[in-house]
């Protein structure tokens, strides 16, 4: 479930709505790149969550907590 706040009014009427969305269930989490070449450069893949209609829910980019190298 997700919480909408929404502004109404204006003055001394403002005030806010609260709203509730539900949200559909995931069916897809997708990388940007689920590997890259060491360059020396910060890797900040993106990140893609969508729904059971196809909707992107999230996007965001995320960079790397700890480095791993792996040997090929």
């Amino acid at each position: 479930m997700k919480i909408i706040s929404k502004k109404v009014g204006t003055g001394d009427d403002a005030h806010y709505e609260l709203t509730e969305e539900k949200i559909a269930k995931i069916k897809s989490v997708t990388l940007a790149a689920t590997s890259y070449t060491y360059d020396t450069k910060a890797k900040k893949p993106a990140v893609t969550v969508k729904d059971s209609a196809g909707k992107v829910t999230y996007y965001s980019t995320w960079s790397a907590a700890k480095n791993t190298v792996v040997k090929k």
